[in-house]
């Protein structure tokens, strides 16, 4: 290694095989997140054995020695007591070579910094690692890595990011990683060729132009530093998927990417046949067992009849009638229901209308084959109420027209608006949930499948059930022997049901709020981290993996693509703003 002493390992404070302590020299700037190395020989057998402990700096401490009480601070400044100045700092041991050595550095010994790329990836266990993911940039100017091994479920699987909303950049770092995976050189071209994204967009549209250059983008240095390609999200690679327009069922619900776009929707045989009735609902309704009970069989009921009608509806035949289910909601009054039963055969009606029948028409036979017998008229007269509703939220998600599904394993990545400027929280829910259920109950190829989810609280909350819920868990717990790989990002762990927490490999931080940081969701953290977390700045993370006991620090640049459209390349020189913002 290059020699750039710091120091001594001291004997005043006792070393470890976890920690020790420095003296740093006279005049010599060691920084907390400092990567150090102690080299000595012991004899083991009659034999010279070369041992090197790597570590980094935790923390450093300054002070007067040959002093007793604080108020004579002022006279060893003015010469009339003599003292001495003493500069330590903490290391906290990553790694001892050769493997298999468990003893603490001998007191006395030179600590020298690491500042080149060999001695810093031994030092974080990096080094012999065939499939590495850049992560960001180390605080002496190194690339740090993730270990592919504990994402792509080999040996483990999914990410969790935390951090304050605006502040602690966990969109944005998530899609770095995902740009990292697709375009480095330090992942083999057959991993990454297996790769699959899908990426919910939830905050406007920022995430509609990722396959457009940033205009901020400038210095592609710590790109080739990192050995990634320097590139926007390829126009090959890529697919965007948006909400119909409510008043054009084929045309997207945007202001922003009209262009190269295609639309999601479910037709009302797919909302029957997959149960997505499951998905419309809020937790709270969930937690009521009647309410439960009834819904269902509603939903048992749908699924059957939608399986044996024809074209992209639901039809139930009763008594030579048959209602024609084509929509989940429209206006209507129980006159104009009746009006249509008594003059038609085929009565084309809505859901919302056919379950408010058959609640209130007593004579009728829809109630006993929507609703079970022994419920109570209060939970069923909930539910239809509850429907009602829900489906004005998500009418123009699910129409009589022809499915048009994410097809999710043709594009390596798949952007998915669920924007906050056109769904509602609802709506955004039934979107994520019924795809989470396509992904997970449709999945046969090989792919390795990435799911990025931002608040994820808001879909897997600690407390409470919800079918997303459980397809989460089911991802979480099980995902990585089936190729499906969670990439959550959360304000709070806290608020996240702490088996999705726990079942993540890889686990990052940006800031964190004072409160949030005392929970046992950060038990990574070191002491020293943890108070650190609750003031970095946008763009510093925190990174801990399991091939590293000690989380790193890192920071990650400006990427090449755009994340909104004012950062947006213009080919001819115009520019739509000037500074870039990490979401």
């Amino acid at each position: 290694m290059a020699k750039n002493k710091v120091g001594i390992v001291i004997g005043t404070k006792e070393s470890s095989t976890t920690t020790f302590w420095i003296q740093v020299e006279d005049n010599v700037i060691l920084s907390v997140n400092d990567i150090v190395a102690v080299e000595e020989e012991i004899t083991n057998n009659n034999k010279l054995q070369k041992i090197t402990f790597y570590g980094i700096v935790s923390n450093i401490n300054k002070g007067f020695e040959g002093i007793n009480f604080h108020s004579w601070n002022k006279e060893t400044i003015d010469g009339i007591i003599p003292y001495q100045s003493y500069h330590l700092a903490e290391v906290r041991i990553t790694r001892i070579e050769p493997d298999g050595f468990q003893i603490p550095p001998t007191p006395g010994k030179e600590v020298f910094k690491i500042e080149e790329f060999d001695e810093t990836q031994k030092a974080l266990n990096m080094d012999n690692k065939e499939n590495l993911i850049p992560a960001g940039i180390l605080p002496n100017g190194q690339p740090a890595y993730i270990n592919w091994e504990f994402v792509n479920g080999s040996k483990g699987a999914h990410i969790s990011i935390s951090g304050v909303s605006g502040i602690a950049t966990k969109t944005s770092y998530a899609l770095f990683l995902i740009h990292s995976m697709l375009y480095s050189k330090t992942l083999k071209e057959e991993e990454k060729r297996n790769i699959r994204t899908i990426i919910f967009s939830v905050k406007g549209e920022d995430l509609l132009h990722i396959d457009k250059r940033n205009k901020n983008f400038k210095n592609s240095e710590e790109f080739s530093k990192l050995k990634i390609e320097p590139t926007e999200f390829k126009k090959e690679d890529i697919a965007f998927y948006l909400p119909p327009d409510p008043q054009n069922p084929d045309k997207p619900l945007t202001q922003e990417r009209q262009d190269n776009s295609n639309i999601y929707r479910w037709s009302i045989k797919d909302f029957g046949q997959e149960e997505l009735i499951y998905y419309m609902f809020d937790q709270e309704d969930r937690e009521d067992d009647n309410f439960n009970y009834v819904l269902g069989h509603l939903s048992n009921t749908l699924k059957q009849y939608a399986t044996k009608s024809s074209g992209n509806r639901i039809e139930i035949d009763i008594a030579s009638k048959t209602f024609s289910i084509t929509s989940l909601y429209n206006e209507f009054s129980i006159d104009e229901i009746e009006k249509k039963i008594n003059e038609n055969q085929e009565i084309k009606i809505s859901l919302s209308e056919l379950l408010y029948f058959a609640l209130y028409d007593k004579n009728n036979k829809l109630n006993e084959i929507l609703f079970p017998s022994s419920a109570l008229s209060q939970t069923k007269a909930k539910l239809v109420r509850k429907f009602s509703v829900c489906a004005k939220d998500i009418n123009f998600l699910v129409v009589k027209e022809e499915t048009k599904k994410i097809n999710w394993n043709e594009k390596r990545v798949n952007v998915i608006s669920i924007s906050d400027r056109f769904l509602s929280n609802r709506a955004q829910r039934f979107v994520v949930g019924s795809i989470l259920y396509e992904i997970y109950h449709g999945k046969t190829s090989e792919n390795k499948v990435f799911i990025m989810i931002d608040e994820l609280n808001k879909y897997a909350p600690a407390t409470g059930v919800s079918p997303i819920k459980n397809i989460l868990l089911d991802i979480a717990e099980r995902g990585r022997s089936l190729g499906i790989i969670l990439i959550g990002a959360q304000q709070m762990a806290s608020e996240v049901d702490p088996r999705i927490i726990a079942n993540a490999s890889i686990k990052i931080n940006g800031r964190l709020d004072p409160g949030e940081a005392e929970y046992k969701a950060y038990k990574y953290l070191t002491p020293e981290l943890k108070e650190r977390s609750k003031k970095i700045k946008s763009g510093t993370m925190i990174l801990f993996q399991p091939d590293l006991e000690i989380p790193i620090v890192l920071k990650f640049p400006i990427p090449p693509y755009a994340t909104r459209k004012e950062e947006v390349y213009i080919d001819n020189d115009t520019v739509v703003s000037t500074l870039s913002s990490y979401k």
